[in-house]
């Protein structure tokens, strides 16, 4: 059985990334570290199986914890062994060697004198897998072409070597085995992805944006129909209240004619359909205030004419010889407006515009 599992965070989600020597390679999407798959009769520890050492060739080349976790993602055994060689007497080395010192390097001393380092890191990596016996992959770290012989010997041994040398303002990781370049932007400290690479963070950059930008215009569209909202009550105040000082004149209008219509004591003499529909229309005005509500069921407004004026509308109805129905006067006022709801009519002020 094939267990695919990054060997380094043990998770279990991703992606295939080219092949190596034949065989398939994966790279977790979680922690971005590069893999093989094993048989699960050989899954045993990283360690147990094998390691990668890095070599530094510290007077040509610096790096720093960015850099090798850049040099850690793209090899396939743990990275657990560094080291690096340089005269540590050397004035601008002098901080150098205890930095390193913390982060784990081994440091080897070489006596003063012209590719002193170079030397001896050539005789120590030609015979690296003698200390080490379980190592399987080799970083030579140097922009050196001298190291060319040993990186063929490494490979003659059958491990796998990875050349990082300096170009610019970058850092090139060869694999010497498949070609594969990888590459390390010193400026912004991060790994310059493949174009594939690009591709996925370009199309994951374009669908948040594409999100983003649905969400802006559900929120506008939201804001617009507030907005027609609240013009509608504007309109709506606006003409409601044209209304109310067109029936206030029609009423002044006729509040001298009610007036001269009046017996003395208060109560209206309705001579004319005219003085009818005035008192109707007060009526409607002030229970619709009290009520705060738009329209009021037509026996609500009998019921207070019958209060009002100790009159019912439709014996004042019969003396105007007002032969229909108080419905049907209601619906023929050009001033309301009647509405029906099951059995029950109802009367409201009717817009008028000016």
């Amino acid at each position: 059985m094939i267990l695919i599992q990054c060997p380094k965070c043990k998770s279990k989600n991703y992606r295939k990334n080219g092949t190596i020597a034949g065989k398939q390679r994966y790279q977790c999407k979680s922690c971005g570290r590069n893999f093989l798959a094993v048989s699960l009769s050989q899954s045993l520890p990283c360690f147990e199986q094998g390691m990668s050492i890095l070599l530094l060739d510290v007077e040509n080349m610096r790096l720093d914890s960015k850099i090798e976790q850049f040099l850690a993602k793209n090899c396939q055994y743990p990275l657990q062994i560094r080291l690096a060689f340089a005269n540590w007497k050397t004035p601008n080395l002098s901080k150098c060697d205890s930095e390193l010192h913390e982060r784990g390097y081994q440091l080897i001393h070489v006596p003063e004198g012209k590719d002193s380092a170079d030397g001896k890191m050539i005789a120590v990596g030609s015979s690296i897998f003698l200390q080490y016996p379980t190592v399987k992959e080799v970083f030579v770290c140097s922009n050196d072409t001298i190291f060319t012989n040993l990186c063929i010997d490494l490979e003659n041994k059958g491990l796998t070597v990875y050349r990082l040398r300096k170009e610019g303002t970058n850092l090139v990781l060869e694999n010497r085995q498949t070609g594969e370049m990888n590459y390390y932007c010193l400026d912004l400290e991060a790994e310059i992805p493949n174009d594939r690479e690009i591709y996925l963070k370009l199309q994951a950059l374009m669908n948040l944006e594409d999100k983003n930008l649905k969400e802006r215009l559900i929120q506008l569209e939201q804001l617009a129909t507030l907005f027609q909202e609240r013009f509608k009550l504007i309109d709506k105040s606006s003409n409601s209240s044209n209304t109310n000082n067109h029936l206030t004149r029609e009423n002044g209008s006729r509040a001298s004619e009610n007036k001269s219509n009046s017996n003395g004591n208060g109560k209206i003499d309705f001579t004319s359909k005219a003085i009818l529909e005035t008192e109707i229309i007060n009526i409607i005005q002030l229970l619709c205030h009290k009520s705060h509500q738009k329209s009021i069921p037509i026996s609500h407004v009998a019921t207070q004419f019958k209060l009002q004026y100790n009159l019912s509308i439709t014996e004042v109805m019969r003396g105007l010889k007002i032969s229909h129905k108080f419905s049907k006067f209601l619906q023929e006022s050009p001033y309301l407006e009647l509405t029906q709801q099951g059995k029950i009519y109802y009367v409201e002020l009717k817009t008028v515009n000016l």
